[in-house]
């Protein structure tokens, strides 16, 4: 017995001794390497807002690199304090890429937030130590467009909306680079960050504000308008020549960049476009400046493949002198909408002279003053939420 007892011990040190010790006997297989670790994080932003789908879920993009071994990623989502949503426990990313050290993929996340999320590297069943990006919801995103009175023209308001309010800043290049470089997410207060570097007030935040407290998700912003513009600026091709704010820019690039950057991060729910002062002014025939936008409108959707809704403000004039081109040239961009793809949004013409700045250069009533864009921002919230099928099933670019 003794010397069976003795055979054991050795066998047993023997086995230990071995490379891979008792784990490798034991499992019969070598020793697992131990997992890696995140790096960084390029997606998604703080404060960041990612579109909702039909399924009232967001797909939140995750992108990033790391070091180490990694065969997949998890993430989970707590709620930020007196936030509504519902949080997730750790869930494999979907639809994986793994290229060298880089990663994507993508965290199905119920609508709610703000989240903070934290995501992990996996490898054959062990996970790694956990990296947070913090308060990123999902909402309802809007892309803003048109001249003047889709920035910053107005006076300040001083208005101060909810905190589920983001807005999206594009980076040093302003939207001209599709990547983006150096963009962010910020409390959604004016000024907006607009291209055109305009610094008064908009009716974004009213409206984003009203959809939030409504809706209960958080609501994005992103305002890629340019003062003084025309119909025919914005169509394909054209180059609108720099000015002391703005550089060189093809207005449809932008607009079209825009399309593609959210496409990839789950999509946006409309284009508001606000647009006709300048037309009007040039005594534009109505039939081709419905013509024009119409083209944009479908042009926008062909050249990204995403059937965006559209919803187009009646902008013409605010003068009452000029009754009968105004109402012409509102009739032009109520024609282009169909109420299933492209809507018609609120009569701006209609918030009159007493809700007006004087411009500078002429005089007469053009932008508006704090009143009337707390006005027209009540306006816009009330069409995006109470008209038919605009906020309905389908046309969500992403899948």
């Amino acid at each position: 017995m003794i010397h069976a007892r003795t055979s054991c011990l050795l066998a047993l040190a023997t086995l230990l001794a071995a490379p891979g010790g008792l784990d490798q006997a034991v499992a019969g297989k070598p020793k697992v390497a131990p997992v890696g670790m995140i790096t960084t994080i390029t997606d998604p932003l703080v404060r960041q807002v990612v579109q909702r789908r039909d399924d009232n879920i967001g797909n939140i993009l995750f992108t990033g690199t790391f070091s180490g071994k990694a065969d997949g990623f998890q993430a989970r989502s707590t709620l930020r304090a007196g936030m509504s949503g519902i949080a997730l426990n750790w869930t494999p990313l979907i639809d994986v890429s793994i290229v060298g050290g880089n990663f994507l993929g993508i965290f199905r996340q119920p609508a709610g937030g703000f989240y903070d999320l934290q995501i992990r590297p996996v490898y054959q069943g062990q996970v790694g130590p956990a990296v947070t990006v913090a308060a990123v919801g999902v909402g309802e995103v809007f892309i803003t467009a048109g001249q003047s009175n889709s920035t910053n023209s107005g006076a300040p308001t001083g208005y101060i909306p909810s905190i589920l309010v983001s807005s999206f800043n594009d980076g040093p290049f302003r939207g001209i680079n599709p990547t983006y470089p150096g963009a962010s997410w910020q409390y959604g207060i004016d000024p907006q960050p607009a291209f055109d570097r305009t610094t008064g007030g908009s009716a974004w935040p009213t409206m984003a504000n009203n959809l939030s407290v409504v809706m209960r998700v958080p609501i994005g912003l992103y305002s890629v308008g340019c003062g003084g513009t025309a119909i025919v600026e914005w169509l394909p091709g054209y180059v609108k020549a720099p000015t002391a704010v703005t550089p060189q820019v093809i207005l449809f690039n932008r607009l079209t960049n825009a399309l593609n950057y959210f496409k990839m991060r789950s999509g946006v729910r409309a284009i508001l476009w606000d647009q006709g002062e300048t037309d009007n002014d040039d005594e534009i025939d109505p039939a081709i400046y419905q013509n024009n936008l119409a083209t944009l409108i479908y042009e926008s959707r062909a050249t990204t493949g995403v059937p965006v809704k559209w919803m187009v403000a009646q902008a013409a004039s605010v003068l009452a002198t000029n009754l009968t081109e105004r109402s012409l040239l509102e009739q032009a961009q109520a024609n282009v909408t169909d109420g299933f793809a492209t809507f018609l949004g609120p009569n701006t013409d209609r918030i009159g002279i007493p809700y007006r700045l004087l411009s500078p250069g002429t005089g007469l009533p053009e932008h508006f003053n704090a009143e009337g864009l707390i006005l027209l921002g009540t306006e816009w919230g009330i069409d995006v939420f109470n008209t038919p099928n605009f906020l309905g099933q389908g046309f969500l670019p992403a899948q």
